[in-house]
């Protein structure tokens, strides 16, 4: 068995550029605020105190009810539009497609009164969706209503069938602010609030004005945190300190060595084989979505990451990106489980990297939806400075060493534990590469040759581990250890270990885990305590 990697009793600092805002190495963070006592009632003010009594913006009924934006409607209304004009291309691009491309289509001959009828209809049936949907939007907008009220965010919606929805602030994972490009124009923002608790559980707040959108944010934030602030003045906004801005170039760079323009390129060989060489243009209708589809996709990928920023805050890691949607997003590094680095193989040349995470409560998002996306495009030093905000100490005397050698090290580069030599026979490229190491703070799982991946699970964060051993593995006395977290990009897992290092870091990671959780204590808002 492969000897216990040497890890000191007391943690040192992952790195100076890497500790939170108001960290010191050896130095205790400040306590949690205590929440400030309501004077008429004599409860705390995280206590079931009168909605009226809370700073939040808009309106408010004698239950404490606030609607959102009075232009909700409109802006909701637009899909309807969207939907006829996309139905009405549809129909007659494959109009056109089998008119032009069919030789068994036989068009039929219509009168010039035939087209004005069959228009006049459309435009009818446009104008009765339109009317209906607008009806409904404002019928829905008038019967959603939200309020805070003592530690719950509440929520009341639905015309036919009402619901209503509570959100726990000691539950909320992040609080995140959404512009997309209509709301944009109007000065409109979406407040999205998650919460643990599975599907369903979020609350929406769709339309608010922006400065109305971020008192709300810093409500919450404060009340989550149990922060005591001068009602009249409003909650504080915590200031913050920019970590990384994502350069245009290199984002238009990243994006031309990923798989979209590969896809752009093949889709229109294809197209152009079928048209001038093969004289097949009944492929067309099958080619030619693809070729679109790959467009969308690269194009959603720059849009979606464009202007991509990291900032440091006292209430968690700041992310704001995207070109037409704009997104500001806050992830607490207490909330954080698990974290990604990987470097596809087109970017080994540049040196570049991309950070995703397991956030509790975001779950698997589609890569261009960001949320789980820590930063898109780092070199290494970038990306451990950015890995130091959610993990300060990375409990090693020589962190640089064990964070370079999980990206690009090899067998026990950085005291890392490998797979045997036998493993080759299961995989024969990337087995060197496959193995782990235990610190004080966290477990480092390293793999893959042609796409990089180091994935840091810290011990606190770990719900169960697994061993598995399949024929092969069991013929050739090998085993794999699975690390459970929390749904998202992360799947933390060191494959074709022998069977007593597998069997040895079952048992350590146990007892760390265990041990950690232990002393974590609770995760807080806007506090060092995390």
């Amino acid at each position: 068995m492969t000897d216990e990697p040497q890890i000191p009793a007391s943690p040192q600092p992952y790195s100076p550029a890497g500790q939170r805002p108001g960290h010191q190495a050896g130095v205790p963070g400040p306590p949690a605020a205590q929440p400030a006592a309501d004077a008429s009632s004599g409860l705390p003010a995280d206590g079931p105190v009168p909605a009226a009594e809370l700073q939040l913006p808009g309106r408010a009924d004698e239950h404490g009810w606030r609607r959102m934006h009075m232009i909700t409607p409109a802006l909701k209304s637009w899909k309807i539009i969207v939907a006829f004009v996309l139905f009405m291309t549809q129909t007659r691009f494959d109009d056109f497609v089998s008119h032009r491309f069919d030789p068994g289509y036989v068009d039929q001959p219509r009168f010039p009164g035939q087209f004005f009828e069959a228009f006049l209809i459309q435009i009818a049936v446009f104008a009765g969706m339109l009317a209906l949907g607008t009806v409904w939007a404002v019928l829905s907008w008038r019967m959603t209503k939200y309020r805070l009220q003592g530690d719950t965010v509440q929520m009341q919606s639905g015309v036919l069938f009402r619901q209503q929805r509570r959100a726990r602030l000691d539950r909320l994972q992040a609080v995140d602010i959404n512009q997309p490009l209509l709301a944009r124009v109007f000065g409109l923002s979406e407040v999205k609030i998650e919460v643990a608790g599975g599907t369903g559980a979020d609350i929406e707040l769709s339309y608010l004005a922006n400065a109305d959108a971020q008192q709300v944010r810093r409500t919450l934030l404060a009340r989550a945190a149990g922060l005591s602030y001068d009602e009249d003045q409003g909650a504080p906004e915590a200031p913050q300190h920019l970590v990384y801005r994502l350069e245009t170039d290199r984002l238009v760079k990243s994006v031309l060595l990923g798989t979209g323009p590969v896809s752009i390129v093949i889709a229109a060989a294809l197209l152009a084989l079928a048209l001038l060489v093969m004289d097949m243009p009944a492929g067309v209708p099958i080619v030619l979505p693809m070729l679109l589809g790959a467009i969308g996709a690269t194009w959603a990928g720059f849009a979606g990451r464009y202007g991509f920023e990291v900032a440091a805050s006292q209430d968690g890691v700041r992310l704001g990106y995207g070109l037409l949607d704009r997104r500001k997003q806050t992830v607490p590094p207490g909330r954080v489980q698990a974290l990604q680095i990987h470097q596809p193989v087109l970017w080994r040349w540049p040196g570049w990297w991309q950070i995703r995470i397991n956030v509790a409560g975001y779950g698997l998002l589609k890569p261009n939806e960001g949320g789980n996306i820590l930063a898109p495009v780092v070199t290494q030093d970038e990306a451990s400075q950015i890995v130091a905000l959610i993990v300060a100490d990375l409990g090693t005397p020589n962190p640089m060493e064990v964070f370079s050698a999980g990206l690009v090290g090899t067998g026990h580069d950085g005291g890392y534990t490998p797979a045997p030599a036998r493993s080759r026979w299961l995989d024969l490229i990337s087995w060197r590469r496959n193995g782990f190491c235990l610190t004080d703070t966290v477990l480092l799982a390293r793999a893959g040759r042609l796409t990089r991946r180091l994935i840091l699970v810290p011990h606190a964060k770990v719900q169960s581990l697994g061993l598995s051993q399949g024929p092969l593995q069991r013929l050739l006395r090998l085993a794999s250890v699975a690390v459970h977290s929390t749904p998202g990009p992360a799947n933390p897992r060191v494959e074709h270990l022998s069977v007593a290092d597998a069997a040895w870091l079952m048992s350590t990671e146990e007892v760390r885990s265990r041990q950690a959780r232990a002393v974590a204590g609770p995760v807080r808002w806007m506090t060092d305590s995390q």
